[in-house]
């Protein structure tokens, strides 16, 4: 049996999305998380931060306001979810049914799929066309 090398070059070419995703989502998250423990007023000139530790997610928890917003997301989510699932369930299963014009409805399901997917090709057949193409325009003018 042949042991394979380790390859690197798949690792310095997935390193800057790595790093594009680190700064544009990770740094802010934990800045966000750092700053929950700091009483900071957003409008006044830096400096005016007082570390409070855990006041601000103890005050949080105390207000009920915060947990009907709790118990609104949790209804909605479960709502939407359940809701999601059954109108999906139900449909395939009528779907899966012999009738009449079953054909068609199965199509009407898959139009709003594959419209999308049809219209960004044909825009790009349009775009790269070798004499009427916008990216062939440009290309000539360089």
């Amino acid at each position: 049996m042949m042991k394979r090398r380790f390859e690197w070059l798949p690792i310095f070419m997935i390193a800057p999305a790595l790093a594009l995703l680190g700064v544009l989502l990770l740094y802010p998250l934990a800045r966000g998380v750092q700053m929950s423990f700091y009483d900071i007023e957003l409008l006044a000139p830096s400096g005016s931060e007082q570390f409070i530790g855990l006041n601000n997610y103890l005050t949080l928890l105390q207000r009920s306001d915060f947990w009907q917003s709790v118990r609104v997301t949790v209804v909605y989510t479960l709502g939407v979810v359940v809701a999601s699932y059954l109108i999906g369930l139900v449909t395939a299963l009528l779907l899966h049914r012999e009738f009449w014009g079953r054909a068609i409805f199965r199509t009407l399901m898959i139009i709003p799929w594959a419209v999308p997917e049809v219209v960004a090709v044909l825009i790009f057949v349009w775009m790269f066309d070798a004499q009427y193409g916008v990216i062939n325009f440009f290309l000539v003018k360089l």
